[in-house]
């Protein structure tokens, strides 16, 4: 959903990011779409990310002026980004929220591959202009604190940790209601579970996650598929 980025401000920028990805998730579950994501029990996935650099917050660039600037500084200032992701149970307005953070060390990159980057646009889009998965951009990183996606907006691992605790929170509640089976989620055997043991293989979610450095909201739901050997749902 729509909403007004610039009017929510915190000098704090992990506080920041969270509040932000709050408010997508409120603005997304009082949306057109908030009964039915309430009423399939859907996770809904929010997020927001800025830039940190020589102390300064560093948002989206409003123009080229902007976006040159930014990208100039980053060979005398190592960039910092700072992502959240708020992971929030439709059905109940449970939330499970964290922030991640990474630092690119670049080497002076030259005015004409920045021309190209103006030229093509997707830098406008990001936050700081801050785009390392560019083919142009990766040869004039010298080196990163963290994780290529964790730069990117989408911090899988910090991610799957989350969903982690949210499905067990809800298979406690349904234990806690007699329920034979929650939502499809599908209980592994193993204590130690990964993304896909919980919600199966990637191939089976139906999501609209972006990676892009922007996290814009979204929603994670099951979709059952058999289980190997014809294993059925233990719960």
């Amino acid at each position: 959903p729509d909403i007004d980025e610039k009017a929510i401000r915190h000098p704090d920028v992990e506080t920041l990011v969270l509040t932000l990805g709050r408010a997508k998730a409120t603005a997304l579950l009082e949306g057109e779409s908030g009964a039915q994501l309430k009423r399939e029990g859907a996770w809904v996935l929010t997020g927001d990310q800025v830039v940190v650099c020589d102390g300064k917050m560093l948002e989206k660039p409003e123009d080229e002026q902007e976006a040159r600037s930014f990208i100039g500084a980053y060979s005398k200032h190592p960039p910092s980004t700072v992502g959240s992701a708020v992971l929030t149970d439709a059905s109940t307005g449970q939330q499970w929220e964290t922030v991640f953070k990474a630092t690119v060390h670049f080497d002076p990159i030259p005015e004409q591959t920045v021309n190209r980057l103006v030229e093509e646009g997707e830098i406008f889009h990001c936050a700081g202009g801050l785009m390392v998965e560019h083919p142009l951009v990766q040869p004039h990183i010298r080196s990163m604190e963290g994780t290529m996606d964790s730069v990117q907006g989408f911090d899988a691992a910090s991610v799957c940790e989350l969903l982690h605790k949210a499905a067990a929170a809800r298979n406690s509640a349904a234990k806690l209601l007699g329920s034979s089976k929650v939502m499809g989620v599908w209980q592994a055997p193993h204590s130690t579970r990964t993304l896909c043991d919980i919600f199966g293989p990637p191939a089976h979610w139906r999501s609209s996650i972006s990676s892009r450095v922007d996290l814009r909201p979204c929603t994670l739901q099951y979709a059952p598929s058999p289980r190997p050997n014809g294993e059925k749902d233990t719960q």
